[in-house]
């Protein structure tokens, strides 16, 4: 990969990052800015919380990339990675298609998420958290997934035919 695409997908993966954090923000908002004390278990708490504002931000993610690689390529500004040659196999396991793709790696996403969120507060004995303190964890949390998946989708969406 030459290094003008290398830095394109470190910028994409940054503009992703902070994309997911507003989106994050705002659901996080939604659901918890009237409390002083959030709680981490049952139905209004941090752990069923992270399906939404997991699953949600990781499937405009995925659009949003895709979708913006795709019209690079069209207007020529980027060319397309031959498949075959330069590719790693991994990638080619994720589905072609920018809806199908979208749906499995927010599913996937937010079931990984789902599980870290749920086993460390448990390891971690936590039952609430405080108003300030959901929010670092949130906004990290989803810049994390931002800079992880953006290189991914971008990758993947050089593939596309």
């Amino acid at each position: 990969m030459n290094p003008s695409t290398r830095a394109l997908l470190l910028k994409d993966s940054c503009v992703a990052a902070c994309i997911n954090m507003a989106i994050g923000g705002a659901i996080t908002w939604i659901m918890f800015g009237r409390l002083h004390e959030v709680p981490v278990w049952g139905r209004s708490g941090l752990v069923l919380d992270a399906i939404p504002s997991t699953f949600m931000p990781v499937l405009g993610l995925c659009f949003g990339l895709s979708s913006a690689m795709r019209r690079r390529i069209q207007v020529g500004r980027l060319a397309r990675i031959d498949a075959e040659l330069n590719a790693p196999a991994w990638i080619r396991l994720i589905p072609g298609s920018m809806p199908l793709r979208a749906l499995c790696l927010a599913a996937l996403t937010t079931a990984a998420v789902l599980l870290v969120t749920a086993l460390g507060f448990r390891l971690l004995n936590v039952g609430s958290l405080m108003l300030p303190s959901v929010f670092a964890v949130k906004l990290a949390q989803l810049a994390i997934i931002g800079l992880l998946l953006g290189p991914i989708v971008d990758y993947r969406a050089l593939l596309d035919r």
